[in-house]
């Protein structure tokens, strides 16, 4: 990893970090040290004021304990680093503390100054490099966002079957760039996209995933990867009112269901990747940031994401799929195609 502090140093100053600022450096139990090193010298050539903090594992569990401690330590700080893996999956690896809980959202109620980012790439010593923000990412994420603010529709179609509409009428266009530049920000390192949230009751049709996609399921007994077998989501009213296909279809309509919340049958966030550094997920370099940033995929997240409530679910990415807006085309078959977003 020898120079990996010099990447890291360069994400920080695209963060907006200066000297004296108090950030927390934060991992589970489990850790690559030699990455941590490569954290700590940046940030000392950096002159921050840094703590290491490793969060202690759940009595008779080998999963991190979500402590009121760290909770506190949040509040009293300009900037949070959680590095962390999601894939390759490892049930072994500890998850760290959730961005998506009521006692979270205190904590950035709490301290509105707060910028978070997460880092979740395997393979550090590549992937910080091969998936470093470009400004044409950057710049491409900043104008998606301000074509999906004005919309009021969204139509999404493909030649395997897909026909999805909803509506977003007044909905906020977001944007990620992997970075935290502004205040009271949360970012994933590595990702970018363009999303909204719909409104709820509004989605209706039909969304084909194909063989070969991905649909990430962090609640599934079985972590469903690559989906195998075709899965059809029929939408009625903003839900899932039934999922067909194979075995993924049957694992996901087992944990929707235990989970015990409306709102997992429901869109919390859509939208589009932007990021073309993203790679598939045939490759051994895929992480979760070409999961949702891909270039040109189509993201749609199930519950507690994006001001819907209930337990994150997640859901697929999709490729070669059509993007509309108010009938205007912005991804055709995995490509950005509107000038505007470009």
């Amino acid at each position: 990893m020898a120079g990996l502090n010099r990447v890291i140093e360069d994400m920080l100053k695209l963060c907006d970090v200066q000297a004296g600022e108090k950030v927390v450096l934060y991992t589970g139990h489990r850790f690559d040290e030699q990455l941590m090193n490569e954290y700590m010298t940046a940030l000392s050539n950096l002159d921050t004021d840094y703590l290491r903090v490793i969060e202690p594992v759940a009595a008779g569990s080998k999963r991190t304990a979500e402590t009121p401690l760290a909770y506190e330590l949040f509040k009293a700080v300009d900037m949070a680093i959680d590095v962390r893996y999601l894939f390759p999956w490892d049930e072994d690896m500890p998850r760290v503390v959730s961005l998506h809980t009521p006692e979270f959202k205190k904590v950035r109620d709490t301290n509105p100054t707060l910028r978070w980012l997460s880092v979740a790439l395997p393979f550090p010593e590549i992937n910080y490099r091969r998936l470093f923000p470009s400004q044409e990412m950057i710049n491409r994420s900043l104008a998606g966002a301000k074509v999906m603010e004005k919309a009021k529709e969204i139509r999404i179609t493909s030649r395997n079957g897909t026909d999805f509409s909803c509506r977003k009428d007044g909905r906020q266009g977001r944007y990620q760039i992997g970075l935290v530049n502004r205040e009271h920000t949360w970012d994933n390192y590595g990702c970018g996209n363009v999303s909204t949230t719909p409104i709820e009751d509004s989605a209706k049709g039909v969304i084909v995933i194909s063989p070969g996609e991905h649909w990430h399921y962090p609640t599934c007994p079985e972590r469903v990867n690559i989906v195998r077998e075709e899965m059809r989501l029929t939408f009625e009213a903003g839900k899932i009112v039934k999922i067909d296909g194979g075995l993924e279809a049957k694992l996901i309509t087992q944990a929707m269901r235990e989970a015990d919340c409306d709102n997992v049958y429901r869109i919390a966030h859509i939208g589009w990747g932007t990021n073309e550094k993203g790679v598939g997920l045939g490759n051994r370099l895929y992480c979760v940031a070409d999961f949702e940033g891909a270039y040109g995929n189509t993201m749609i997240h199930f519950g507690g994401y994006g001001g819907v409530g209930g337990p994150h679910m997640s859901g697929p990415s999709v490729m070669h799929h059509n993007f509309y807006l108010d009938g205007k085309l912005i991804v055709e078959d995995g490509e950005i195609v509107d000038s505007r977003c470009q």
